[in-house]
């Protein structure tokens, strides 16, 4: 057997996924008996060895005998052609509110160009979320919401087996992948072509491929309306500067302030002051989901406090902190995205250090939420660090 140079070996709880040219193109699901643990790509030339622990000892097999051996005991496998049961697509699963729902799109358009196939998107979340709305209708995105038919194809038919699955973070669905780790996965674009998301996807090198097509889909369907049209041209005739304060449910809600936090005023202090110092007159423009606590917080600062859009119109207030030449953001995605949005050249972009309430860039590994909230990948490395 001839693997191409493209091979990858992926584990998926004791299912071998061999993705690669020299299976004509196809993929193949191999359930095993022993526990790959550790997968080696090849750029240029075919892997060599697979390191396995088969009956709880450690050995090193030619990666040959191990095709080998899984190929008499599954020949089937590789006869498997996904063709034949539906049309092979991207489907990735919407949660969170914009900023989320952003990054999860950007993620499964990249992907999907890559294998040139369609990407869908599961949008269950948002019929059963008290408050959260899909607000990607906004924009000029060209994904379809995925039927639930086709998600059951990938999640499994039986509702039970669903809410199971689910639990596990779907650890037993071979043709899902979870996001790892926090950070950005590296292997991210050797993932096969006909595949469920379930992740954040929380890092601009998951789309760095498609950031032109990201940036132009990205633009609303709708003209502004004339208040949110006529401030948009004001910020774009000055040195402005937008400034997000992120406080709402990081504030009210127990389970979000305990893990996400609220950035201090010291934060904002300090990124107005560098602000001031590098660029000439600035104009500051405040943005927050608590605009009366903003203000008597920053009382007397010079800027324009932004609060007319509702709920609803959030988007309109990103397309506006995209419009400003600068930006100050929050640890918030929302100010994430109006800041990369933000398609000035010499923008000046400052963000959080510390993302969440720990800090998990200290932690040390082999610590299990050092791994998996390690926010390394997560803050352009054009933008400031405070």
């Amino acid at each position: 057997m001839v693997i191409g140079v493209n091979f990858t070996c992926f584990r998926y709880a004791g299912n071998l996924r061999i993705v690669g040219t020299g299976l004509d193109n196809r993929d193949a699901f191999l359930p095993v008996s022993c526990y790959f643990v550790v997968w080696k790509r090849a750029m240029e030339a075919p892997i060599e060895v697979i390191e396995t622990i088969q009956n709880g000892q450690d050995s090193v097999v030619e990666w040959w005998k191990i095709l080998d051996f899984l190929f008499q005991a599954h020949p089937a496998n590789f006869d498997r052609n996904y063709n034949e049961y539906h049309a092979q697509m991207i489907i990735v699963r919407l949660r969170g509110g914009l900023g989320n729902q952003l990054f999860q799109y950007a993620a499964g358009k990249a992907l999907a160009e890559h294998h040139r196939t369609e990407l869908a998107l599961d949008l269950y979340t948002y019929s059963k979320h008290p408050y959260r709305k899909f607000e990607l209708s906004k924009f000029n995105i060209d994904a379809r919401e995925a039927t639930r038919s086709e998600v059951h194809q990938f999640t499994g038919n039986n509702p039970v087996v669903r809410y199971l699955n689910k639990r596990e973070n779907y650890f037993r669905c071979p043709n899902v992948f979870a996001q790892p780790h926090y950070h950005f996965f590296e292997d991210f674009l050797s993932l096969p072509p006909d595949l469920y998301l379930s992740g954040y996807w929380q890092s601009e090198k998951y789309f760095s491929s498609v950031t032109s097509i990201i940036a132009k889909q990205l633009t609303p369907k709708e003209p502004l309306d004339a208040i949110n049209s006529s401030l948009q041209n004001k910020i774009q005739s000055q040195n402005s500067v937008s400034l997000h304060v992120r406080r709402g449910d990081y504030a009210s809600a127990t389970s979000y302030s305990s893990f996400f936090g609220l950035l201090p005023k010291e934060y904002y202090e300090k990124a107005i002051a560098k602000m001031s110092h590098e660029v000439d007159n600035p104009i500051f423009y405040f943005f927050s989901d608590d605009p009366e606590w903003f203000r008597k917080t920053f009382a007397g600062l010079n800027g324009e406090f932004i609060d007319h859009n509702r709920s609803e119109d959030g988007y309109k207030d990103l397309l506006l902190m995209s419009s400003c030449r600068h930006n100050i953001i929050a640890n918030s995605t929302f100010s994430w995205w109006g800041a990369w949005l933000n398609s000035h050249e010499n923008k000046k972009v400052i963000a959080p250090h510390q993302w969440f309430r720990t800090n998990y860039l200290t932690k040390k590994e082999p610590v299990y939420a050092s791994r998996f909230y390690n926010t390394k990948d997560l803050i352009p490395d054009s933008w400031i660090k405070l």
